[in-house]
């Protein structure tokens, strides 16, 4: 019979022998089974599909039982057909698939069984198959993707079920019974045996069983990018995010109108914002920073309220994908922000309004913390409930936050500092706010797919691109007269590299000003944190100069402070009382203890041999104590004696 052409079958012609004999004859297992499925998708217009099914397993049995009977005799003795190895026959959606089982028969009327003298030992009263095998690339562990066949369609052809699984669950009789809670077919009764099923099952069916390797995170594998990479030709990838993030996972994709998109965007750029410009930059750039194994940074837009900062962060995160899931909130906890920054990877990570943290009562060190958390690209370790190390959580991006002030402020520590870049928006970015930020929510995920094709084009060139805009920061520092940090020129510089490759997009000529990333970037002065705790220090004294100079004068002639004593100046030097030394450290967030240390080596601090403290006795104070002494330059602080008197000189030992 000719079936060149399949699609021209009449239902007649699908169930006579004579097709089935002609099918057959086609010697080519490949070429056979593309001919079955043609003559299947036949069947299924004309309602058929299961009758033709049935055909098809008939065949095949007729076959097996004719090859048994064959070899069936072996020196005379017959052999029990039971300890033959079994083949299955099954059909999983449309393909159909002929695993070895062993001692197992499996087959869609009675599921999975052997038989143990004369009884049937049931593993399943489904088929049940592995069909996947997936190993994570981060830590090595092993899944499975189990599939059964339970229940009916409208066209009555048996359900596909499939369920992704560690494989330690598969392994072990007593944990396979959880999967009955997602409609997997297993009791306590059976457990064992399905166990028993199943690794024979992978055992004698290594073709069969396609493998994977998983990742639960996005960003660069080799030159690949996660996940727009997946399903590529030579991609073996697959993406495998735990339960309680897939939401973030799944939003990394395109929806919606990119021309919509581009339009909102292309408004924004026109209005030349520097501010805009380079947090749209930053968003980009994040996904080369890991390329030339730079560290995490902190990009930070600060203005009034009502000039944009939310809707711009969520244009910013619009280019990779649904900014709903992409942007966090400030007062999530450590442990869910690190999962979250563990999955983006290379991707930038939104957290919105961080002064969220400080208004909760956390103050300035607790976002101190959260800056070092978020920016040292790497979580902290922790046991799990069996007291096993968890994976580490790992990140190299840009994290995008937005605030009312400048978050590298002067009560920051220095190591925060250096990590953080301000952009100040100095005027209202967006006319109507609402409609932008419902563009953002509807129309996303294009540009940040053209981006990756853009940079992987370019590859090897990045680091070059980047090292010509870091030459070019440090030139125009040098011309404005200032040294700016190095630990900030290199993010900078990696925010204009990015703003030059993403030009490809837009089209629109527009590009960031040099001298304006230069003016943002902190001085290398500003960045000391012990220069500033210094400055603090002298601006406390300058400040609350009644504590620290008796200028007061009693009946006697004798001198006393006004307030509280909080220390003595003089020409020379501060003592500083020891508690009032501690708050002025903990109202500026600065170590009290690593800034005597400083002091020490730079030769400012007074003290006793072996200690980082001396014992005197102030002016009115009949009890000597210890006191921290700080020596300062005559210009520094000009101690005015307005009773025109000869004071009382501290005492040391």
């Amino acid at each position: 019979m000719n079936i060149e052409h399949p699609e021209k079958l009449t239902i007649e012609e699908i169930l006579s022998e004579e097709l089935l004999d002609a099918v057959y004859e086609e010697k080519d297992l490949v070429q056979r089974q593309i001919i079955i499925g043609q003559i299947m998708a036949r069947a299924k217009e004309l309602k058929i599909k299961q009758n033709y099914q049935e055909l098809i397993k008939a065949k095949n049995k007729k076959i097996k039982d004719e090859t048994k009977s064959e070899s069936a005799v072996i020196c005379g003795t017959q052999i029990d057909q039971r300890a033959v190895v079994n083949q299955a026959d099954l059909f999983i959606g449309d393909t159909e698939i002929k695993p070895v089982t062993g001692k197992w028969i499996v087959n869609p009327e009675e599921g999975i069984y052997y038989w143990y003298g004369q009884f049937k030992v049931y593993a399943a009263y489904y088929p049940i198959i592995i069909s996947k095998r997936f190993n994570n690339r981060e830590n090595g562990k092993e899944e499975v993707e189990l599939q059964w066949l339970k229940d009916t369609d409208k066209d009555g052809d048996l359900i596909t079920h499939s369920f992704k699984v560690s494989k330690s669950i598969v392994s072990s009789n007593t944990k396979i019974v959880m999967l009955s809670d997602y409609g997997f077919p297993v009791t306590s009764e059976t457990s064992r045996a399905l166990v028993s099923y199943l690794s024979d099952y992978e055992k004698l069916n290594p073709h069969l069983i396609e493998h994977k390797i998983s990742t639960g995170r996005l960003g660069w594998i080799d030159r690949r990018f996660m996940p727009y990479d997946i399903g590529q030709k030579g991609n073996n990838y697959v993406l495998s995010f735990p339960p309680n993030s897939a939401n973030l996972g799944q939003a990394v994709k395109y929806s919606g109108s990119y021309e919509e998109w581009l339009k909102l965007a292309l408004g924004v750029r026109k209005s030349k914002q520097q501010a805009a410009l380079a947090v749209m930059a930053a968003s980009f750039g994040s996904v080369i920073l890991p390329v030339l194994g730079m560290l995490p940074a902190l990009i930070n837009c600060y203005g009034i309220s009502g000039c944009g900062k939310t809707v711009l962060l969520n244009l910013a995160m619009s280019i990779w994908g649904d900014p709903r899931y992409l942007i966090a909130e400030s007062t999530s906890t450590t442990n869910n922000l690190e999962q979250s920054l563990n999955l983006m990877n290379h991707l930038p990570f939104g957290v919105d309004d961080l002064s969220k943290i400080t208004n909760k009562g956390g103050g300035i060190e607790k976002l101190s913390e959260m800056i070092y958390m978020l920016c040292s690209g790497q979580g902290k370790g922790r046991l799990n409930r069996n007291l096993e190390f968890r994976d580490t959580s790992k990140w190299c991006n840009f994290i995008l936050t937005n605030i009312e002030r400048p978050l590298a402020d002067n009560s920051m520590q220095g190591g925060a500092i250096n990590r953080v870049i301000d952009f100040q928006i100095q005027e209202r970015i967006f006319e109507d706010g609402n409609r932008a930020v419902n563009i953002c929510k509807s129309s996303y995920g294009h540009a940040g797919m053209v981006f990756i094709r853009i940079v992987q084009e370019r590859f090897d060139e990045l680091r070059g691109i980047v090292e010509k805009y870091e030459a070019l920061l440090a030139e125009h520092a040098a011309k404005s007269g200032h040294v700016k940090e190095q630990k900030q020129i290199l993010p900078m510089a990696v925010i204009l590299a990015a703003d030059e490759l993403s030009g490809a997009i837009f089209n629109d000529g527009i590009r960031l000003d040099i001298d304006y990333c230069v003016e943002s970037l902190k001085n290398v002065d500003e960045v000391s944190e012990m220069e500033r705790a210094l400055q603090h220090i002298e601006d406390e004294v300058a400040i609350n100069r009644m504590h620290y100079v008796p200028d007061g004068i009693n009946d006697d002639g004798d001198r006393y402070y006004r307030s509280t004593i909080f220390g003595y100046q003089t020409e020379e030097s501060v003592a500083f009382v020891k508690a009032a030394f501690e708050d002025i450290a903990r109202k500026y967030n600065f170590s009290a203890k690593q800034f005597l240390s400083w002091a020490d080596k730079k030769g400012i601090l007074d003290h006793n041999p072996g200690r980082n403290d001396k014992r005197m006795t102030i002016p009115t104070l009949d009890k000597r104590q210890y006191c921290y002494v700080i020596l300062v330059n005559n210009d520094d602080f000009i101690e005015e004696n307005p009773f025109n008197m000869t004071e009382k000189e501290p005492t040391f030992d």
